[in-house]
């Protein structure tokens, strides 16, 4: 082998020692920052992912647009999805140096921790009314945003402007394990019948209160479960209701109680003639005490 091949095999060895070392080391690289990518200071829809870039070197921002998601209970309204719309009057220096930094790849053999938490979408403002969309950088290890970006951002002045509903996840029927809308069974014609045993005891009752619609239909306005001390009481009134009367009044709302581990349904008028429907098809008669007890 001549002095100069061995050389080279030399430099070539000592070449892969030393990429083999800074691979071992932990040492991080990192990929040139994208071009900018302009919008619009508002909130994305939905479930839509707006595209983001780089941050030009003469940037500087006077405020920052947060669009902050929540699940929260609406009184009457069930559970949603809320965005929350915020603004921060502000440079955001420090951000900004967090958001120019470039994301860092990963290295092989380095151990990670725990997931990451999720960035909300958010936008820089300048001071003409630039709407800059950037890109977070990511983390080496597991691919969320680095470090210092989540910090940076969540200790700036934050102030709401406005909300908005983007998903029902459930409606409040539904937290109660109630139907939002049902047919109104007193529509039917069906005969009296006599007093008929349904649940065992505790029946563990919840009632589903609906208003009648013109359509033929009921729509839900209310649930609850209705309790250890009254729970037996209105089974044993529903139970033994007598046979339904003559009586041609029109109800205008009605209640479905169901039990929590038994699958029997009763159907009851809470006006006009006051009748119990049972699971055999049959009416019965339901007195001013038991009505009461189910419009509670």
């Amino acid at each position: 082998m001549s002095r100069l091949q061995h050389m080279r095999l030399l430099l070539l060895a000592l070449a892969i020692a030393l990429s083999a070392s800074t691979a071992l080391s932990g040492e991080v690289t990192f990929e040139a920052a994208a071009d900018p990518v302009w919008g619009k200071a508002e909130c994305p829809a939905a479930g839509e992912r707006p595209r983001s870039g780089g941050i030009p070197a003469s940037f500087e921002a006077a405020w920052v647009l947060r669009c902050r998601e929540e699940i929260r209970d609406i009184p009457g309204n069930g559970r949603w999805r809320v965005t929350v719309v915020e603004r921060a009057d502000t440079t955001a220096k420090a951000l900004l140096r967090e958001l120019r930094k470039p994301t860092e790849q990963p290295v092989a053999g380095m151990g990670c921790g725990p997931g990451f938490a999720p960035v909300p979408h958010f936008a820089l403002v300048d001071r003409d009314g630039g709407v800059l969309v950037p890109t977070v950088p990511a983390d080496w290890c597991d691919g969320g945003p680095a470090d210092g970006v989540l910090p940076a951002l969540e200790s700036l002045p934050f102030r709401a402007l406005s909300e908005r509903l983007d998903e029902q996840m459930f409606s409040e029927a539904t937290k109660f394990g109630c139907e939002d809308e049902l047919a109104d069974e007193f529509l039917t014609p069906r005969a009296p019948g006599p007093a008929e045993t349904v649940w065992l005891r505790p029946a563990h009752l919840r009632v589903c209160e609906y208003v009648a619609t013109s359509d033929g239909r009921g729509r839900f306005v209310s649930g609850r479960a209705v309790g250890r001390a009254d729970d037996d009481r209105l089974a044993d009134a529903l139970e033994n209701a007598g046979p339904a009367l003559d009586c041609t009044a029109r109800h205008t709302r009605f209640a479905v109680i169901t039990s929590a581990e038994q699958r029997w349904t009763m159907t009851a008028e809470l006006d006009g003639c006051r009748r119990v429907l049972r699971p055999s098809e049959l009416l019965g008669q339901l007195d001013e005490a038991a009505v009461a007890m189910l419009a509670r």
